[in-house]
């Protein structure tokens, strides 16, 4: 069987049959970096929405995309069943960084909120290829959220095995890799994600928010520093911060960098895709991001 151009292993197709015939719908995908995971995990959703199904891929890799901008967890469902790259943006949890280091919980809180908010829909959830050390603790505790219908572990060379091991509750099934694989080195990883944020925020305009009216959350020296210096102009660290821009109900609608703050006027603006009289509340990141999309620095 192919997937567009790349060539799925029959073994693929049996567990998908599985999922559909046993009910499976909460679906969590493991695996090293550069294994294959996300063409796994379109060609799963392509197939259960072919039956019939009503089913989403969840986005937990907040550097690599299938779907949504970076530095996020988000959900997508596709557009056209038979056509696995034609994802489109359902959802999103803002993340505010590129890497799961240092941020464990909000991956573990905005999958499982991500998810959670799919509904009945089979969930497929895909996530980064961190799976030693700190990446081992993310999987656990990403493990015991979402509490999965069917583990599948991408890892010719058993790199999931201390995993499984620790979880042996659950159901797993390992899976082979897809025989196209191309691995990506670091370099073209940040140039992906340059490109992915450059497309993201082209040409997109400025709006300005009342400090008065809107909420300020995650960071509290971020919030701080909205209210204890007299500056007229945000200190030259705090421009191009990523931030997410939610409603009132806290449900994020995009991403935004700063752009200024006038403290006289009470006004901050942002430039996003992003309409102003949506945002109730500014989650602060912990990535600078330029016009272009390039990574800037962090801000600890």
């Amino acid at each position: 069987m192919r997937l567009m151009s790349i060539e799925i292993p029959p073994i693929w197709d049996q567990v998908a049959g599985r999922c559909l015939t046993e009910n499976l719908r909460r679906i969590l995908v493991l695996g090293a970096a550069d294994r294959g995971k996300s063409t796994l995990c379109r060609f799963l959703v392509s197939r259960f929405s072919q039956e019939g199904a009503q089913a989403v891929l969840v986005d937990a890799d907040v550097g690599q995309k299938d779907v949504g901008p970076p530095a996020t967890v988000t959900r997508g469902y596709l557009q056209s069943p038979s056509d696995p790259y034609s994802l489109m943006l359902d959802g999103l949890y803002f993340i505010g960084a590129v890497t799961p280091v240092r941020h464990l919980l909000p991956m573990v809180v905005g999958t499982r909120d991500v998810v959670d908010s799919a509904g009945d829909a089979f969930v497929v959830v895909n996530t980064t290829g961190f799976i030693e050390g700190v990446g081992y603790a993310l999987k656990s505790y990403k493990i015991e959220a979402l509490r999965p219908d069917l583990l599948i572990a991408v890892d010719p060379n058993h790199e999931t095995a201390s995993i499984a091991a620790s979880y042996p509750q659950y159901r797993w099934v390992r899976l082979p890799p897809s025989a196209r694989v191309v691995a990506k080195s670091r370099a073209m990883r940040r140039e992906a994600r340059q490109r992915a944020f450059a497309a993201y925020f082209a040409g997109r305009p400025k709006i300005e928010l009342d400090l008065q009216t809107v909420a300020f959350q995650r960071n509290p020296a971020f919030v701080r520093s909205l209210t204890s210096s007299r500056q007229t102009s945000p200190p030259p660290a705090g421009r191009h911060l990523l931030c997410g821009l939610c409603d009132a109900t806290g449900r994020c609608l995009g991403l935004g960098t700063l752009d200024a703050l006038d403290r006289r006027a009470r006004v901050l603006s942002f430039v996003t895709p992003v309409s102003g009289p949506e945002v109730r509340i500014v989650q602060s990141g912990d990535l600078y991001i330029s016009p272009d999309g390039e990574e800037l620095g962090r801000t600890r």
